[in-house]
């Protein structure tokens, strides 16, 4: 079986590469907070009683299945993750559980973190989040 294994040195590399293919100032990481993103809408997995909004900037995802920015608004939303993800918060605040409701972490900034390919739990977004992510298998 293939497992990719995302460290945040190899993270930070597949950002750093996809983030400068345009050589373009406003690539690079610096710009990563003040970067304009696409408006999507609200979480398409919102819980009835939540509308988290979400944005999001996708890069060239090189030889990953995706990377980009992504922000979302406060908001509550269960999932199944088909891809594992990971990320660097750069900004906000959210708690993500595990289906028994157990906290898996307090996300903030600076915080790595991965999620893998089949993991079930519960975002719970308290302060705007954005993150720098990348999908493997």
């Amino acid at each position: 079986a293939n497992i990719a294994i995302i460290t945040p040195l190899l993270l930070f590399t597949i950002i750093m590469s996809a983030a400068t293919t345009t050589g373009e100032e406003s690539d690079l990481p610096g710009n990563y907070l003040s970067e304009s993103l696409e408006p999507q809408g609200v979480h398409k997995l919102a819980d009835p009683d939540s509308s988290p909004l979400v944005s999001k900037k996708e890069f060239p995802p090189g030889n990953t299945l995706g990377t980009g920015l992504w922000e979302c608004t406060p908001g509550t939303w269960e999932i199944t993750r088909t891809t594992t993800e990971s990320f660097l918060v750069l900004k906000g605040k959210a708690t993500i559980t595990e289906t028994d409701g157990t906290v898996r972490v307090e996300l903030v900034p600076g915080l790595w973190h991965t999620t893998p390919s089949g993991w079930s739990g519960r975002w719970e977004i308290k302060e705007t989040v954005r993150k720098m992510y990348v999908l493997t298998p």
